[in-house]
């Protein structure tokens, strides 16, 4: 988006001015495929990660008011949590015929990546879908087969803090 500004011909303090001001509207939704790398990361404790990919558990993540990655659902199986992340952005999304969604994912199969891309076409109905990868620094905190998808929607509120 600061590209898209840029080009217009605008000043780089006034291009600041407008990313600052819709940073808090660009919506997040991710999911893991399994809790181990949370718990290598720190995020989750090893009874939890041990019982959660026992039970199928995967976790709806956003980044929070603050910028702060956390957890905001628990939903058993991998296509209930892809379906959950296209759920959470349709209720949030605002204008999305108007806009491209971002589609990001850690190496998950390319039938895996349209099914994804699929779903968000028939239920958001947004301009286009941008898919690009998880690089290895956060790839080595979340694990393979994680998918996040982003897009401006209704400015975010949720604080972990207050959680």
């Amino acid at each position: 988006e600061a590209a898209k500004l840029a080009e217009t011909g605008i000043g780089a303090e006034e291009v600041f001015k407008k990313v600052q001001a819709m940073r808090k509207r660009v919506n997040e939704y991710c999911t893991v495929h399994s809790l181990e790398f949370l718990r290598r990361a720190g995020r989750v404790k090893g009874p939890a990660a041990f019982f959660g990919n026992l039970m199928g558990v995967k976790p709806i993540l956003i980044s929070d008011v603050n910028g702060t990655q956390t957890p905001i659902k628990k939903i058993k199986g991998r296509q209930a949590s892809l379906h959950e992340l296209v759920a959470q952005l349709k209720e949030n999304i605002i204008d999305p015929e108007d806009q491209t969604v971002y589609l990001a994912h850690a190496d998950c199969s390319a039938a895996e990546v349209e099914e994804l891309k699929e779903m968000i076409r028939t239920e958001i109905g947004c301009r286009d879908i941008a898919v690009g990868f998880i690089g290895p620094i956060i790839g080595a905190s979340i694990g393979p087969d994680a998918f996040g998808i982003w897009a401006f929607g209704k400015p975010v509120t949720f604080s972990a803090e207050e959680k």
